[in-house]
């Protein structure tokens, strides 16, 4: 039987790996919101999001994204589930509102990123992230407001 300085220490390392999984989660929508190619640090060396991965090609998506895409995404992270398999390795599912452009128009996206999580030098990296779109809401801007 465990005393209970191990079970505290246990309890403990899940709470502050718990805390630091849903930090690279606001990280990345932080990262997306300012363009930041700060972004690509947030993955593995063979990290991948949808069908792009390692950081090279991570680093050419990205930067795509923040100089040509004409979404201009500003993520929003919500409900986050985190489900430990190991001492450096967990899943999650991670709720998201997702403001993009869509057609001249502003849309709010709602989804949820799957991700799988690795810790690499002490550091919890996106080893796989997808997005999953459940709908999409056309935004109408409010008469004098500036837009949405």
């Amino acid at each position: 039987m465990p005393n209970n300085t191990t079970v505290d220490n246990a309890a403990l390392r899940e709470l502050l790996d718990r805390d630091a999984i849903r930090e690279l989660a606001v990280r990345y929508c932080h990262c997306i919101w300012q363009r930041n190619i700060a972004v690509v640090g947030l993955f593995a060396e063979d990290g991948r999001f949808g069908p792009t991965q390692g950081r090279e090609q991570l680093r050419q998506f990205y930067t795509k994204v923040f100089t040509q895409s004409p979404s201009d995404p500003h993520p929003f992270a919500g409900n986050h589930v985190i489900d430990f398999d190991g001492p450096d390795h967990a899943t999650g599912t991670c709720y998201n509102d997702l403001r993009v452009n869509n057609e001249g128009f502003r849309a709010l996206n709602i989804g949820w990123w799957s991700d799988e999580y690795v810790r690499v030098n002490g550091a919890w990296k996106f080893k796989a992230r997808d997005f999953t779109l459940a709908y999409s809401i056309r935004l109408t801007p409010v008469s004098g407001a500036g837009g949405v």
